[in-house]
């Protein structure tokens, strides 16, 4: 009996990768490695090559490899070094059709377009230059949408300010003013001028229809302004003309 109690023992204990023998555990020799055609024992350390560290490990060839440098960026001639480590010989680049653009550089193939060299992109990555402004793109770092307002774009980022111009704040002294070319300004191209009925007269200058004489103020004397700009001051002359006509204030049409 026992002997047979032995026998279970060990084949029991076997399945452990142990068993007792003379009441001592004794534990299996570990399998070892085959490496062309040569054989290692267990935690025998295996030169494979350069580039790695094996060691035979339960029947099995463990290895490890050297870290190779980071490789966050791109090139489009890498080579590849010791131990399988990639390297770029002529610095971070990518492909812009049959060009090579370095990183960090940009290239305008246009006058609305710039491409850059992006982190990890074998192709360079292309956007708009300038900045937009109600749909049409402006490249130019001052620009002016319509003659009132101004605009200074930051090509880089696509963000532009815009303002209205400022203009002085007077009242138009003529009934013709015209917009100043570039600006939302209003100007008097032929200088100040008044409506005396439907007829256009220069500041300063009478004008007598017969019935009443009309007078355009000089712009540094008070004006009359009605709904179509400034007013010529009439006087009544002739038989239409009441007894102090010398002393009765102008009349405004």
């Amino acid at each position: 009996m026992a002997v047979v109690k032995l026998f279970l023992e060990v084949t029991v204990l076997s399945a452990i990768s142990a068993y007792v023998l003379d009441n001592r555990i004794v534990y299996p020799t570990p399998p070892g490695c085959s490496w062309e055609g040569k054989e290692y024992n267990h935690g025998d350390g295996i030169n494979r090559d350069n580039c790695s560290m094996c060691e035979c490990h339960m029947g099995q060839i463990v290895c490890m490899y050297p870290n190779c440098p980071v490789f966050h960026h791109n090139c489009v001639d890498v080579v590849t070094i010791k131990c399988g480590c990639h390297h770029c010989p002529n610095g971070y680049n990518c492909k812009f059709g049959n060009l090579t653009l370095q990183y960090g550089t940009d290239y305008r193939p246009d006058e609305t377009t710039i491409c850059s060299c992006v982190e990890g992109e074998y192709n360079a990555v292309c956007r708009p230059f300038g900045c937009e402004y109600q749909g049409k793109m402006y490249s130019e770092e001052i620009f002016h949408p319509s003659p009132c307002v101004t605009c200074r774009c930051y090509p880089h980022t696509n963000v532009q300010n815009c303002s209205l111009n400022a203009c002085i704040n007077k009242p138009l002294v003529c009934v013709d003013a015209t917009v100043e070319a570039g600006t939302c300004c209003h100007v008097c191209p032929n200088g100040p001028n008044c409506f005396a009925g439907n007829r256009k007269i220069p500041a300063g200058i009478d004008y007598n229809d017969g019935g009443q004489i009309c007078r355009c103020p000089e712009p540094n004397h008070e004006m009359h302004f009605g709904s179509s700009g400034p007013q010529a001051i009439c006087n009544l002359v002739g038989p239409m003309a009441p007894p102090s006509s010398t002393t009765h204030p102008l009349q405004v049409l």
